[in-house]
């Protein structure tokens, strides 16, 4: 359920990023990780609700 909006979002970002990068070189190898940019940061948003948790746990097992 959750793959397809972030297929859509990183379809719809791929002109406008391109657009904006126009100026610096394309032969990057690490130039298409940019297209992915939506789930990355879902899942480091999703890293950091886990670590959050994960501290406010053992704080109240430790204290």
């Amino acid at each position: 359920m959750w793959n397809l909006p972030v297929t859509n979002f990183t379809q719809y970002s791929v002109p406008q990023q391109s657009s904006l990068y126009d100026d610096v070189d394309l032969t990057e190898p690490m130039r298409p990780s940019r297209t992915i940019s939506m789930s990355d940061m879902l899942a480091i948003i999703a890293a950091f609700c886990g670590a959050v948790t994960i501290c406010t746990v053992l704080i109240k097992l430790w204290f």
